[in-house]
């Protein structure tokens, strides 16, 4: 049965039983499909009865008043349904406990082989090829020599056209 949990507020519970000062009395008891509600000495404000039999709905769940010629008790009734529940059993919950187990080192292994180091060899950088040969300044006058004092053709900018 997928209805699984059925609170009754206000100090009522299952085959329990209200008393107030006035002697006025109020039962509940489980059934196969809800609970069933006494009101012993008198009757249910909305039903006309001395009984309630209620459904485990979430509609049915609110404020329930047992008049009786010297004082109305109300008892707050709260049921909480489990339509799209799942039902685990031991088997189950360690299938799922060591598939999680699985996945996660699974998972961080493959982080580990893809952030680690190649195992390559290690560049030593004394080899000759390394090695360039270095021009001189002045052997092969690669670079212009800097004039100081001297302008060149692009040492001033030219005039703004209009």
């Amino acid at each position: 049965m997928k209805w699984v949990t059925l609170l009754l507020l206000t100090g009522l519970l299952v085959k329990q039983t209200y008393t107030n000062e006035q002697g006025t009395e109020i039962t509940g008891q489980k059934t196969v499909n809800g609970a069933k509600l006494f009101c012993t000495s008198g009757k249910w404000t909305r039903h006309s009865q001395s009984h309630l039999d209620l459904v485990n709905k979430d509609e049915k769940s609110g404020e329930y008043t047992c008049d009786t010629t010297k004082k109305n008790v109300t008892v707050f009734v709260k049921f909480r349904t489990c339509e799209d529940c799942i039902e685990l059993d031991l088997a189950s919950i360690v299938f799922i406990i060591i598939g999680n187990i699985m996945a996660t080192t699974l998972i961080g292994m493959a982080v580990y082989s893809l952030s680690a180091q190649p195992r390559t060899k290690s560049f030593s950088g004394n080899k000759a090829s390394d090695k360039k040969t270095l021009l001189y300044n002045g052997e092969g006058d690669t670079y212009q020599q800097l004039t100081a004092g001297q302008t060149s053709e692009y040492s001033a900018l030219g005039g703004r056209k209009k």
